[in-house]
């Protein structure tokens, strides 16, 4: 193996080592590994994510977004802010 081979190799190898890495980092800031670590997301009917008590009044309808799907919910009490 010529060196022009060996340092291609080298370089292919330490890309992919750094991409590795960077994968790695995106799917920890994930919103689905979110999910998938047993979190959920409540969204008002047009998509927008709830994030506060105040949004939320008695009786508003929304879904709650997990990792494996929805859930169609309603709020029957609201304590908070």
């Amino acid at each position: 193996m010529g060196a022009a081979s060996q340092t291609a190799e080298g370089i292919v190898a330490a890309r992919k080592s750094l991409l590795g890495g960077a994968a790695g980092r995106l799917n920890a800031l994930s919103p689905l590994a979110t999910l998938a670590r047993g979190y959920a997301v409540a969204r008002d009917p047009k998509g927008k994510a709830l994030t506060s008590t105040r949004q939320f009044r008695v009786g508003l309808e929304f879904e709650l977004l997990l990792h494996d799907g929805r859930v169609g919910a309603s709020a029957t009490d609201v304590e908070g802010a």
